[in-house]
């Protein structure tokens, strides 16, 4: 049953929300969504209409709107007062006059829906369908004021519907399908014949442009309309790194840029030459630089190993030059700077007058167990002796073995003097202390009594005192006896 409407706030609230997809530039503009969808209900007012049945369709005098317009149904408008039913609605490509309607008499493309803006009653119009079908979408409210049309996935992409229910008709290429309703169910919405948004029926064997682009650049071409895939065979080059090959690449413009100058090498029998690299479009890069060649006598480095002249004059001498004169031939100036004498028992190696000098290196490992050497290829090398040492008690005889000293035995103090008594102290080694008095034997056939005095064997009592009458005298051994020979006066 169709309700009246009182104009209270609530009521003036939604008819003003509800004609915003329309356009409301005059009152009268708009069309209600609060519609069942065989045009009829609406929002309850605070009153029932009296005198209506199911089915009644409401009084749709025209608004009072002055002289009547002359403009004709679905032709353009700028407001109530061009057309001549008095109702100026907003349609796909602009505002358009429209007619009042009696449930589904409005011709295809248009819908009869009830409008608020006009007195207490519901006042029912033919209005454009939304022409949201097949445009990009997110949700449902993308796809126009029909509530019914649904955002929907179409050919992968999410795509607008169109609501078909109750034998609404589509459009050309467009069929009325049953499909699943975000919010549970099903429903019945236009969707296209080849299952794609992007090219329609009408549209097969069509061409538009199409590019193809990522982080190398943007090629550009032109994608064909296929009945069944959509839009398909696009002809832009997939965008690439730029080579030499005479092809625009990275889709840029240019041709083969920026491949100039990377570093190379030139080889054959002679060397290795340093060179860059030059591109030649179809025929791509090639190494251009200084060809090797045979070394000649002509100042110029022609094998490119880094030596000017070289083998042709050498004297095997780090410290000269090496010259090779086409006139004058082979001549070897010294010079001053550093070197290397091959040695590595010497360092800071410099030439001085024509010779490779450096200073010794030293290999001492203060070991006095090991005998330090320098090898000119292996360094300084270390090898274990067995010379006496030291542990630091004196009174022991110490020995080097396996690189280290190791206390060995007592030390012999004997030093052979009979008028000495030997002993030793580890701090400062073996000690000698006279023995004063003590009878000893002096080994000499002339003396018959010796005694030690001051560390030696002195003699006390000669052998010839007892047998000379004089005081002076003389004794020579001979075969190891005493000879006396006196003097006397």
């Amino acid at each position: 049953m169709v309700r009246k409407m009182s104009l209270d706030r609530g009521l003036a609230v939604l008819a003003l929300l509800l004609c915003l997809p329309l356009g409301c530039s005059e009152p009268g503009k708009g069309l209600s969504e609060n519609v069942d969808e065989d045009g009829g209900g609406g929002s309850e007012g605070e009153g029932e209409g009296e005198g209506e049945g199911e089915g009644h369709t409401p009084d749709l005098g025209r608004p009072d709107l002055g002289e009547e317009g002359t403009v004709g149904f679905g032709e353009a408008c700028t407001g109530n007062r061009d057309c001549a039913s008095g109702f100026c609605v907003h349609g796909a490509s602009g505002d358009v006059c429209t007619r009042v309607c009696a449930e589904e008499d409005c011709p295809v493309g248009w819908s009869c829906k009830g409008v608020s803006n006009f007195g207490e009653d519901l006042t029912f119009l033919c209005a454009p369908l939304a022409p949201t079908l097949c445009e990009p979408c997110r949700t449902d409210s993308d796809c126009g004021f029909l509530a019914a049309d649904l955002c929907l996935v179409i050919g992968g992409d999410k795509r607008c519907g169109r609501d078909c229910a109750d034998g609404r008709p589509c459009p050309a290429f467009y069929e009325c399908k049953e499909v699943e309703a975000p919010g549970g169910g099903t429903a019945k919405q236009c969707l296209p014949l080849n299952g794609h948004c992007g090219c329609s029926l009408d549209e097969v064997g069509k061409t538009r442009a199409c590019v193809r682009e990522n982080d190398f650049g943007t090629c550009r071409g032109v994608e064909t309309c296929d009945a069944d895939e959509g839009w398909i065979n696009c002809t832009a080059a997939i965008p690439r790194a730029e080579e030499c090959d005479g092809i625009d690449n990275d889709c840029d413009d240019r041709v083969d840029e920026d491949l100039d100058g990377t570093p190379c090498e030139i080889r054959n029998a002679f060397g290795v030459c340093p060179g860059r690299l030059k591109c030649n479009g179809l025929e791509g890069r090639k190494c251009e630089g200084t060809e090797p060649a045979l070394e000649v006598c002509d100042g110029l480095d022609n094998d490119c190993n880094g030596d000017i002249d070289d083998g042709l004059c050498f004297d095997g001498n780090p410290c000269t030059r090496d010259v090779c004169d086409a006139e004058l031939g082979c001549s070897f100036p010294p010079f001053a700077g550093p070197c290397d004498d091959g040695s590595v028992c010497t360092r800071n190696d410099r030439c001085v007058d024509g010779s490779c000098t450096g200073e010794t290196v030293s290999c001492d490992d203060n070991n006095p167990c090991t005998d330090d050497r320098c090898d000119p290829v292996g360094g300084c090398q270390h090898v274990n002796n067995s010379a006496p040492c030291e542990t630091g008690n004196l009174c022991t005889a110490d020995v080097c073995e396996g690189g280290e000293c190791r206390r060995g035995g007592a030390v012999n103090c004997d030093d052979g003097n009979p008028c000495t008594d030997d002993g030793c102290e580890p701090a400062s080694g073996c000690k000698h202390t006279g023995a004063d008095g003590r009878i000893c034997d002096d080994d000499d056939p002339c003396t018959t009594q010796s005694a030690c005095g001051g560390g030696e064997c002195v003699a006390t009592a000669h052998f010839c005192t007892s047998q000379c009458p004089c005081p002076i005298y003389t004794c020579l051994p001979v075969f190891g006896l005493p000879v006396c020979t006196c003097l006397c006066f």
